[in-house]
């Protein structure tokens, strides 16, 4: 059997090569770490809106939060552009957020249509959790997948529990905390 001798350049570009592709990684996951901390506070904060004004004004105060969660996000990318190289699209930010809300709460008035409370009442949270995964995987930030994964159970228990402005308020809050706590673990950029 004829083995190929071992090109210790080749080798050694080839290593390079996947440590910079690990840093690289390592760098996008960290810039991840200041907005996913403005949304886990946002939804924690839209939890408390939710029991004063009901689960139907939601979107009036989501909206607006999630702007300031994106400009601030936007300002935060835009430092760490200047003192690591790490540029990540804001574009993408505003077109995630946006589209979520619009279909979360397209759902919550499909089930209210439908009179399936159920979906009114969980759907949006399952779209939000559906984004903060694909964030997660794109991100290669393991704690949000993570998080995401936890949040699946937690809401069918909330959904055991809790009905109406209690039940979406339960679901903003606790998916808060996991995503604040997915944020805590994401290491910071140095």
């Amino acid at each position: 059997m004829d083995v190929d001798p071992v090109d210790p350049v080749m080798d050694r570009l080839l290593l390079v090569e996947l440590q910079a592709r690990v840093e690289g990684n390592r760098r996008r996951a960290g810039a991840l770490r200041f907005p996913l901390a403005a949304i886990g506070v946002a939804n924690v904060l839209a939890a408390g809106w939710c029991l004063l004004a009901g689960r139907d004004h939601l979107l009036g105060f989501y909206a607006p939060v999630l702007a300031v969660v994106v400009l601030a996000s936007r300002h935060h990318f835009r430092r760490l552009a200047q003192r690591h190289g790490v540029l990540l699209p804001i574009r993408a930010w505003v077109l995630a957020a946006c589209g979520l809300a619009v279909a979360s709460a397209a759902v919550s008035r499909l089930g209210a249509a439908l009179g399936a409370t159920v979906l009114e009442e969980v759907g949006p949270s399952l779209v939000w959790v559906l984004g903060y995964h694909v964030l997660g995987w794109w991100g290669h930030n393991r704690a949000l997948v993570a998080a995401t994964i936890v949040m699946l159970p937690s809401t069918a228990v909330l959904a055991t529990l809790a009905s109406g402005d209690g039940l979406v308020a339960a679901q903003l809050a606790v998916n808060g905390l996991l995503v604040g706590v997915a944020a805590l673990s994401t290491a910071e950029l140095t």
